[in-house]
């Protein structure tokens, strides 16, 4: 591949991978912000490439031909001429070992696969200002032995803040699992014991008793849902969730997850309603986490639609992806909304100013799940004309690592 020429101040990044599809991804991603993006196949080609055209950045996967990325990244992290470009290690590997063999080899930052656009132009650009410092401060070095000292300095601290950031990680993700298992023990107990006193089970209740009672249930069910929720959320993010694919009717599954909204859809006397085109009617995905997506859309837009109104699923292919479409008769969403909606703990606002129930993360799941397929999640709405959440999943699953 011939050396493309880069004008002053544009970052050059060597992208690594064996994968084409996945560079060809890469690079549609980086490619709006101006960067030079070369790319090579293999471990010994990347090699010769660093030597020749000494890049900015380097993209660095895991799993490559005649030379692994750990192999590569040792390599150049001992070359005195190219050891201060900044490697970031993207794989499919999800285990903390792999994580720490990188960090042993000298790599600067990880991906991990599905990554989305903005995680991708995050971290690249945080390694071309830290590199860009870096280089700032290593063309000091060579006016004096102090400047080189604290240059090395600033390196140990990068690499053993990078190391406690993993290792912080990793701790939070068992302090949440062991908190998580700690408050289950006694809200089962208090979940159990009211539904005990619902059945009237330990004699007749009045209705005042029974109003209190039905209270203390649904609030250990909510609590027992937000705490599923959070562990959720922090094993996805740390990689403790793999993706389990097989080919089913996705029919199927949309009338099943409809069916777990029954009482709901029941006591405000609403219908779903679910058209499935010929084309979709099976779909290569996980058919568990795709419960999930489903489950949670569809309650958002039981809970928010009002009475005697149909809630509509409709599925789709387009080119070669499934499009899933549950559309709701809601109050809607404003636009600011419809971009935040997906965040971490993020609740609407209603017209009148309070905001809606529920613990703000069944949305943000649904994302990180929609991702981890390949495909795509979003909003369209207005506010008094309903919502419409829709999502993409390729039919057919690429075979990788997870």
């Amino acid at each position: 591949m011939p050396k493309e020429s880069s004008a002053p101040g544009q970052a050059r990044i060597l992208i690594v991978e064996d994968d084409p599809v996945n560079i060809e991804l890469m690079k549609a991603q980086l490619g709006s912000e101006g960067y030079v993006i070369e790319s090579v196949l293999d471990g010994e080609e990347a090699l010769r490439r660093l030597s020749q055209t000494k890049p900015d950045l380097v993209l660095l996967d895991i799993m490559l031909p005649k030379k692994s990325g750990f192999e590569v990244c040792k390599l150049i992290k001992s070359n005195a001429e190219i050891r201060n470009t900044p490697v970031i290690m993207v794989t499919a590997l999800n285990d903390m070992e792999s994580r720490v063999k990188g960090i042993a080899v000298g790599a600067d930052d990880f991906l991990t696969r599905p990554m989305d656009k903005s995680q991708l132009l995050a971290r690249v650009k945080s390694m071309l200002r830290i590199k860009q410092l870096n280089d700032e401060l290593t063309s000091e070095t060579l006016a004096s032995r102090e400047s080189s000292e604290k240059l090395e300095r600033q390196q140990r601290v990068l690499k053993s803040m990078s190391t406690q950031l993993m290792q912080a990680s990793h701790l939070k993700y068992e302090f949440i699992v062991n908190m998580s298992h700690a408050l289950r023990t006694p809200l089962n107990v208090i979940i159990g014991f009211s539904e005990m006193l619902q059945d009237e089970l330990v004699g007749k209740l009045n209705d005042k008793q029974l109003k209190y009672v039905n209270n203390v249930h649904e609030s250990g069910r909510e609590l027992q849902q937000l705490i599923t929720n959070i562990v959720d959320v922090f094993k996805i993010d740390t990689g403790k969730v793999p993706l389990e694919t097989t080919e089913f009717s996705l029919k199927d599954s949309i009338v099943t997850a409809a069916e777990a909204m029954k009482a709901a859809v029941q006591e405000k006397k609403m219908d779903i309603s679910v058209r499935v085109a010929p084309e979709a009617s099976r779909i290569c995905a996980d058919p568990q986490k795709l419960a999930v997506i489903l489950e949670n859309l569809l309650s958002n837009a039981v809970k928010f639609s009002p009475r005697g109104s149909t809630v509509q699923v409709q599925a789709e292919r387009v080119g070669d992806s499934i499009r899933l479409c549950v559309r709701d008769s809601g109050p809607g969403l404003s636009e600011v909304d419809c971009k935040r909606v997906f965040t971490e703990f993020y609740k609407v606002s209603h017209p009148e100013g309070s905001p809606s129930g529920g613990s703000g993360l069944g949305l943000a799941i649904s994302k990180k799940l929609v991702l981890m397929h390949g495909g795509e999640i979003w909003a369209e709405s207005k506010r008094g004309e309903g919502s419409a959440f829709i999502f993409t999943l390729p039919q057919r699953q690429k075979r990788a690592q997870w």
